[in-house]
């Protein structure tokens, strides 16, 4: 599914955005991938952003907000 991970700042204290959420197969592999990225069990992403609600976008959001602790959520209608 469709998922860009962007990581953006400073090294010492990087950011993090996630436009869309791909599949759920894709978003568990996004948390895990934040996971080992971070070495958190929860990590945080500052920015989730979903396109549009088709499942190949946006059913990997509900892993990542599940998983994950979301600062903020945007989503386009």
């Amino acid at each position: 599914g469709d998922c860009i991970l962007i990581r953006y700042g400073q090294p010492q204290a990087p950011r993090v955005m996630v436009i869309d959420g791909g599949t759920q197969d894709s978003g568990d592999a996004l948390v895990r991938l934040l996971r080992g990225l971070t070495g958190e069990a929860v990590p945080v992403v500052h920015e989730l952003l979903v396109s549009h609600p088709d499942a190949d976008h946006a059913s990997g959001a509900l892993a990542i907000l599940e998983a994950t602790a979301v600062e903020r959520v945007h989503v386009q209608v």
